[in-house]
């Protein structure tokens, strides 16, 4: 029986700390305000090159905006040539109303329609799941290499625009448990949300991503393995995520103004950097911590609703005998 990891403390605390009201101050275009930290949260000076405390009230540039490579930091052997270990998937496991949708034909003037899940059937990359409430599907993509899709999910299964070597789920809504045992050689695994890609190396964890009107909240969780996070505006430098530790990001508009809030997860004294908004954060949980309270470090930063832009797609010739490709970095509803 295979374990299957879910995690929703830190996007509990999201949701009550993603309101924190922040100064009444006009920003400039391209700033943010640090609103609020907890824990350990310093930022490093674009100009001096040192760490410091991410201090409320402190105002700071936005840095440029980078672009993804979505197989820069993996493990992954490029060939060039198409890895024939994953061409589809099939179902092990369903319960409640689960559906699925065929990838687009080239010329056709339809999508094609939704209809019921089957049990070990193939299926082709670039096909789509949805799950209804109480639902869940669990999806072979390999032997012992697992993603159990949970109820009120959408997910599209394919490869990503890239690189053929690389199979990406694309996580519109919902969350999935990953399970990946025997991954194949030369072939690496990664879950697209609006925030960013979630790659993974030989791991187990979990994705999030919940959407409101005028808000997204994004929550990983790993359990074991590493898991990188690269984003235009969010990313995890030379140390990923690692097991028992968690990233959630919550963005809520309001009135002009964008909040945004990030929490690191971890043990007692662990720490993590991260790329935010084009300046470097280190994130550490209080030595002490010893309460599910005590172990986050994040900080809520707001800015202007119309500082940022919906990152571009990144589109390339496609290769007619490839399956249907996943768009490399998703348009977030948050402007993301």
């Amino acid at each position: 029986m295979k374990s299957y990891f879910t995690h929703g403390m830190a996007g509990a605390l999201l949701m009550g700390l993603a309101g924190t009201a922040g100064a009444q101050t006009s920003l400039a275009p391209h700033t943010f305000e640090i609103v609020r930290t907890v824990g350990g949260v310093n930022v490093r000076d674009a100009k001096t090159g040192e760490l410091g405390p991410a201090k409320p009230g402190n105002v700071y540039d936005m840095g440029t905006p980078q672009p993804i490579d979505p197989a820069a930091r993996l493990p992954v052997k490029k060939t060039g040539k198409e890895s024939p270990h994953i061409t589809g998937f099939k179902a092990l496991a369903k319960e409640g109303d689960v559906t699925i949708q065929a990838p687009k034909a080239p010329k056709a003037d339809k999508a094609e329609k939704f209809t019921g899940l089957q049990l070990d059937t193939p299926y082709k990359l670039g096909s789509t799941v949805k799950t209804g409430r109480n639902a869940f599907a669990d999806l072979e993509l390999s032997p012992k290499n697992q993603v159990r899709v949970l109820a009120k999910s959408e997910v599209q299964v394919g490869v990503n625009m890239k690189s053929p070597l690389i199979i990406a789920l694309k996580l519109n809504r919902g969350k999935v448990d990953c399970k990946l045992d025997n991954f194949p050689k030369g072939q690496i695994f990664q879950v697209q949300t609006p925030v960013g890609i979630c790659g993974a190396v030989g791991t187990a964890y979990s994705v999030e991503e919940l959407l409101g009107d005028h808000s997204t909240d994004t929550n990983i969780f790993v359990s074991d393995g590493s898991v990188y996070l690269d984003g235009q505006y969010v990313r995890t430098l030379d140390t990923p995520l690692g097991p028992g530790q968690s990233l959630s990001i919550s963005i809520v508009e309001r009135q002009g103004e964008r909040l945004v809030t990030v929490t690191f997860n971890g043990q007692s004294g662990e720490s993590i950097t991260l790329l935010l908004w084009g300046r470097e954060f280190t994130f550490t949980v209080p030595a002490q911590a010893d309460q599910v309270t005590g172990t986050i470090s994040l900080v809520v930063l707001r800015m202007s609703s119309d500082n940022l832009e919906v990152p571009p797609e990144i589109r390339v010739n496609a290769i007619p005998v490839l399956p249907p490709r996943i768009n490399e970095q998703p348009e977030s509803p948050a402007g993301l």
